[in-house]
């Protein structure tokens, strides 16, 4: 816990310096999600799909199941959706999709 509370503070640092690099936003992602910060962990891997085009799978994946833990079921389910619309046989995303579909519709 100590050390992704030390990895938070110097990934901020870094995207302070260079706000342009998808795999900080990334990883302080990770980081945010394994603390419980899902709400800014889905907005740090948000960014790092929008900056860096081949992080989009795995970084909008993750934003999705972020938005699941949180409760916010429609905003992951739209994310599966994008995903599948370029990566139609996706596992992950049809894996989430099919969990908040069960979700939303009960």
């Amino acid at each position: 816990e100590r050390r992704d509370d030390e990895a938070s503070v110097a990934l901020r640092r870094v995207l302070e310096l260079n706000p342009a690099v998808g795999v900080t936003h990334s990883q302080l992602a990770s980081v945010l999600f394994r603390q419980g910060y899902y709400e800014d962990a889905a907005s740090s891997y948000l960014k790092a799909a929008e900056i860096r085009s081949s992080m989009f799978l795995s970084a909008t994946n993750n934003a999705a199941l972020s938005y699941e833990r949180i409760g916010r079921f429609i905003d992951a389910k739209l994310l599966y959706i994008k995903v599948l619309e370029t990566f139609p046989g996706d596992q992950n995303a049809l894996d989430g999709l099919s969990r908040v579909g069960e979700v939303t519709h009960k």
